[in-house]
């Protein structure tokens, strides 16, 4: 089913075309993975959400939450400071906005002024969240073995399942964007992305913190994607084997 060659062709694109990928190519891809990823102890510990083509309002409102390669003297402005005691909604909407659109339009970040993980505009992105009940078993153990009122036992499933979610999702999620470019579709991953209390969306608020990262899939647009990668990050791309594997 995939190739060498299917594996090859994967990328990371930052922008996506605006061209929507036949939904039941989407379903086809999904349902393979299912059938295709191994899961630890065959325990589904995460679950996915998917928004098409008629979430691309509430794409672009979460986009503003994905603003990345900040300039350090600006970060405070960005994400804490207010210019004028602007209402924090207000700043967010107004002022972010014009520079994601110019962002989007150009490729090219703006001196001074933040880039965005656009990929999350694309027709289909998917949410990978780990099962709420676990996540917030997790949350309340870890709150009481840091305050040393509990320790943590290996035979402990709830427990373990936050790091049986990672491996799995992760494979999955790889597994779907494989099996989109053997479909002639591009796929692109984000976990960059901030919490706001003052910019509500459906994909993701103070509400979803079960949210893990999330997969886009369409159709990537090479060359705005290429002009947004700077020879500096081109070489830092570069891996050194030395630096990965070590044979004992």
């Amino acid at each position: 089913m995939i190739s060498i060659d299917d594996m090859k062709r994967r990328h990371q694109f930052r922008f996506m075309t605006d061209k929507v990928p036949d939904k039941k190519i989407i379903d086809k891809i999904i349902k393979d993975a299912l059938k295709l990823t191994p899961i630890k102890n065959n325990t589904w510990y995460f679950y996915i959400d998917i928004y098409g083509p008629e979430y691309a309002e509430e794409k672009k409102k979460f986009c503003l939450q994905t603003a990345c390669h900040i300039p350090e003297k600006n970060y405070d402005y960005i994400y804490y400071q207010y210019s004028q005691g602007m209402p924090r909604e207000k700043h967010i909407q107004e002022d972010l906005l014009p520079i994601l659109d110019e962002y989007y339009k150009t490729a090219e970040r703006s001196p001074g002024l933040p880039a965005f993980n656009t990929q999350v505009l694309a027709p289909y992105l998917i949410a990978f969240k780990i099962k709420k009940s676990h996540y917030e078993y997790h949350s309340t153990m870890v709150n009481m073995i840091a305050a040393g009122k509990g320790e943590v036992f290996a035979e402990d499933e709830d427990i373990k399942s936050m790091n049986a979610v990672w491996p799995g999702a992760s494979m999955f999620a790889y597994v779907m964007s494989v099996l989109a470019n053997k479909e002639g579709l591009d796929a692109s991953f984000c976990q960059c992305f901030w919490r706001s209390n003052y910019n509500y969306n459906s994909i993701y608020n103070n509400e979803t913190d079960e949210v893990l990262f999330f997969l886009s899939i369409g159709y990537g647009d090479k060359e705005k994607s290429e002009k947004h990668i700077s020879p500096k990050d081109r070489a830092n791309n570069i891996v050194n084997m030395e630096d990965v594997i070590k044979w004992m």
